[in-house]
């Protein structure tokens, strides 16, 4: 034997090893596979056992609930079909829908199980009775007997506890017959994994003796290469066979090395790092894979992070921004040039004109465009890049900008821009303005989804403000109304008192105007003597 493996090449003797360890990894994948496929047929059974423990209880409240609710005995009625079924499944096995799309395989009682099976079976059939009788009685309507249903619900009270009871039993009887096989498994597996060792440690000591000095450097490498020390290399001498496994080893730790430092630089976010790789080099493939991945989940996180961020500046921006309407586009206009690096824009507020239903566009704001020539600017609905966005209600967005559109203008010159944008500004499906945007960059797709956000916010604000314009323009109306009010009641006032004043006066100078009546009329009868049978004209 010994001269017979003796003239074993040395690449026959790793191929030897090999198969051995395949062959053990395979058993060990077999043992550890069966294990799973058991456990993952178990555990149905516990869930099963489990909830037949709480169905007899649910039957039990379904039957008390159904004489003062029809609609409980339909969830009584489907309790005892589903306990029904879920006994025959932990009897005789068979397939359990898990979930919706899920079926798993359940294996029937074992021998060790089957009289606490028997139990449980047997208290069912007694419940299962007492329930259909109560649902024979039920059904009768109006000529049910109410006592008789009473007494069947008292019935399904006690069973339930008997049957809570034995399900319980059942439950624990699974669990420990469980148990047991699971250290069994785990005993035989840790014997398995010891003959496995065993194996691996006489394989070591043949190719120990075969290759004495190689296979030393061997060990020692490999243990730094699991300790992640990526130093040493195999020395390239000695036969061919070794010099080609050396090679071999080396390129494998010359990977290993390049995987790490790979891994470093994209553990420290610098993942424009590259990783040189062979098209077989599944590795490298992977690590690649996995940078790009991070890079584009970076990138996707940084853009949501950029879109919140700014969304809150302008929230903030407009909830500070006070006065005109002006302003505020003003206002927003500056701080959006400055967030996307725009380089012309505009701001129109949608208006009607007083009396009419015609509506049309008012520029209100501007940026980089001649105020004068622009700012009230208006446009019609339907009419240009601004009327056809709010009479479509959609986003226009161009690169090949039309030959009209106004040049951005510079100290050192004017230019077209390369890209336009121009969106209505909508807010609970009522349309208040559009904005327009130009500049010598394209938009990239996070700042287009941040400006379909923005033109909302925006909506929103100028409507809180329209409409807050409205209100203060009616309480100025208001205002205003009172005082003629209160003018024209002062006015009034005033006139009453001149009006009584002359009548005070009046009837002063009356009563003078009597007094010296009376007066001369004394003194030309003392004087004349008039007779007394003349009549007297009244004054």
């Amino acid at each position: 034997m010994r001269k017979w493996f003796s003239t074993f090449t040395i690449q026959r003797i790793v191929w030897f090893s090999v198969g051995a360890l395949v062959i053990l990894a395979a058993l060990n994948f077999y043992f550890v596979h069966r294990q799973i496929t058991y456990q993952e047929r178990f555990y149905p059974i516990i869930d099963i056992a489990g909830q037949n423990r709480m169905l007899s209880q649910k039957i039990a409240l379904a039957a008390e609930r159904s004489l003062t609710n029809s609609t409980a005995m339909p969830a009584m009625e489907d309790a005892l079909a589903l306990h029904s079924y879920n006994l025959k499944i932990l009897t005789k096995g068979g397939t359990y829908p898990l979930t919706p799309n899920f079926d798993v395989e359940v294996l029937p009682a074992s021998k060790e199980l089957q009289p606490n099976i028997k139990k449980v079976n047997a208290v069912w059939r007694e419940y299962a009775e007492v329930a259909n009788s109560f649902k024979q009685e039920y059904y009768k309507g109006p000529r049910a007997d109410a006592k008789l249903l009473t007494d069947y619900i008292s019935q399904l009270d006690k069973l339930s506890e008997k049957q809570l009871a034995v399900n319980k039993v059942l439950v624990y009887q699974y669990e420990a017959y469980f148990r047991d096989k699971y250290l069994s498994f785990k005993t035989g597996f840790m014997l398995f994994q010891f003959g496995i060792m065993l194996a691996f440690g006489l394989i070591i000591y043949i190719l120990y003796k075969q290759v004495l000095k190689v296979l030393a450097c061997v060990v020692e490498t490999s243990e730094d290469l699991a300790e992640s020390r990526l130093n040493n290399r195999l020395p390239e001498t000695g036969r061919p066979e070794m010099v080609r496994l050396a090679r071999s080893f080396n390129k494998l730790i010359n990977r290993a090395e390049s995987a790490t430092q790979f891994a470093e630089a994209i553990g420290h976010a610098n993942y424009n790092v590259e990783l040189q790789s062979e098209d077989s080099d599944k590795l490298a493939h992977a690590l690649l894979s996995m940078r790009d991945k991070l890079k584009q989940a970076t990138e996707q996180t940084e853009q949501q992070r950029w879109l919140t961020e700014s969304l809150n500046e302008f929230e903030v921006l407009m909830r500070q921004t006070y006065g005109s309407t002006e302003k505020l586009g003003d206002a927003i206009l500056s701080k959006l040039a400055e967030k996307i690096k725009i380089h012309q824009a505009g701001l129109f507020i949608l208006n009607s004109e007083e009396g009419s239903q015609k509506e049309y566009l008012e520029m209100i704001s501007c940026y980089a465009l001649n105020r004068k020539k622009y700012l009230n600017k208006r446009i019609a609905v339907g009419e240009g890049l601004a009327g056809q966005a709010i009479q479509e209600l959609d986003v226009f967005y161009f690169t090949d900008i039309p030959a009209d559109y106004p040049a951005i203008k510079s100290g050192l010159g004017e230019a077209a821009p390369t890209s336009l944008l121009v969106a209505p500004l909508i807010y609970n499906d009522e349309v208040h303005g559009v904005l327009e945007l130009a500049g010598y960059k394209e938009l990239t797709e996070i700042e287009r989804q941040f400006i379909d956000n923005l033109t909302e916010n925006i909506a929103s604000t100028l409507g809180r403000q329209v409409y807050a314009g409205k209100i203060e323009k009616l309480l100025d109306d208001a205002k205003l109304t009172t005082e003629q009010m209160h003018a024209q009641e002062e006015e009034m006032r005033q006139h009453m008192e001149e009006m009584m004043a002359t009548q005070e006066e009046m009837e002063r100078k009356e009563r003078e105007y009597l007094d010296m009546i009376r007066e001369l009329e004394a003194k030309a009868v003392a004087k004349h003597e008039m007779p007394q049978d003349i009549e007297r004209v009244p004054v």
